[in-house]
């Protein structure tokens, strides 16, 4: 038998609030190489050029996570739960 809508809906509500409780209390800490030769894109909420790494920084923080953003990458990498590396991009005029 096929559990009723009701149920799969609390089931799934309980699955995102257990997911997204735990996810500040495990925070990873992040680290962003700047490896695009100082790109840069067009941020339309600040109407301004930024760095490559500047959106995604952004966007990791108010996720929750700690962020780290270097040019040159480092020696030891064991503190770091996940490693982002920006090496630009390309667009055929």
């Amino acid at each position: 038998m096929f559990p009723d809508r009701s149920s799969v809906r609390v089931a799934a509500a309980a699955l995102f609030l257990v997911l997204t409780a735990a996810a500040p209390l495990a925070a990873a800490h992040i680290l962003i190489w700047d490896n695009d030769r100082d790109a840069t894109v067009f941020i339309r909420s600040r109407r301004q050029m930024a760095g490559t790494e500047v959106p995604v920084r952004e966007a990791l923080e108010t996720a929750g996570y700690e962020v780290t953003v270097v040019r040159t990458l480092p020696d030891d990498l064991e503190r770091f739960d996940a490693v982002f590396i920006l090496l630009g991009f390309f667009c055929p005029m």
